[in-house]
């Protein structure tokens, strides 16, 4: 691959980087590079030429904005950060391609992760096809420490053509508008499932109202079922309930769904 990666202790994960984004690697800096899939034994090769001695290279001096739409999970608790990169190209395809670079854990075992997975590889830079009308992606989100952390959105240039732009929290039942709320912040144990978020892309400037299809199902215990039919019906929520409840009434003419709060 065009990528290379380098561990940024300021963050306690790893940086990674292609050639356009023109880094130098300081003297006696680690990284990481990584061959092609199926690719044969790789030998690596550093000519004379690629040395310099006129340049103070640091990866925590980054100059040029890498071109990619950014989720950056973060928590409350340690500086410790891990950052999600999406993209879309023309020549990418929505399946795992070569545009799509993999998901390294960091060692630390504090800083939390946020990345997705393509044909069974994990990834944390994703780069999907730019015709596509919509496109959604799952996301895993894994901590190392229970508490509260935050996901926060950055550089919408890079996907422009898309105009809505949410962020599904399938535990809370809930959509996030990035583009009016770039920041979202929750709760989160070690032991909750990973697979906790799923980011959508639409071409439409109408955000949905739900996604069916990607939400969590429910049990018994948090789920009542009313036949309405011609009646009036009231539903009531135990007192000491808080937090998200949706409401789904099926007709003839269609499904309307309702979210709503208590505090």
């Amino acid at each position: 691959y065009d990528f290379i990666e380098m561990y940024d202790y300021t963050i306690g994960d790893w940086s990674g980087y292609t050639s356009a984004d023109a880094i130098e690697i300081g003297s006696a800096q680690g990284f990481w590079v990584y061959g092609l899939p199926a690719a044969p034994s790789l030998t690596l090769l550093i000519p004379e030429s690629a040395k310099t001695t006129t340049s103070n290279s640091s990866i925590k001096a980054m100059t040029v904005a890498q071109p990619y739409f950014k989720l950056k999970i973060s928590s409350n608790k340690n500086a410790f950060s891990h950052t999600f990169k999406i993209a879309a190209k023309d020549d990418s395809s929505n399946d795992l391609d070569l545009n799509d670079l993999p998901f390294r854990a960091s060692p630390n075992k504090a800083t939390p992760a946020l990345y997705s997975v393509l044909n069974g590889k994990s990834v944390n830079t994703n780069v999907f096809n730019l015709n596509s009308e919509t496109y959604d992606l799952p996301l895993l989100t894994k901590v190392g420490v229970t508490g509260t952390y935050k996901i926060d959105a950055s550089d919408f240039r890079f996907v422009d053509a898309f105009l809505c732009i949410q962020l599904e929290d399938k535990l809370k039942h809930t959509l996030i508008n990035l583009r009016e709320q770039n920041s979202y912040e929750f709760e989160v144990k070690t032991t909750d499932n990973a697979n906790r978020f799923v980011i959508h892309f639409s071409k439409s400037d109408v955000c949905k109202s739900s996604f069916a299809s990607s939400s969590v199902q429910s049990t018994d215990d948090n789920v009542e079922t009313i036949q309405a039919n011609y009646s009036s019906e009231q539903v009531s929520l135990p007192s000491d309930f808080t937090g998200f409840y949706i409401v789904k009434v099926e007709s003839k003419n269609g499904t309307v769904v309702k979210q709503f709060f208590r505090k």
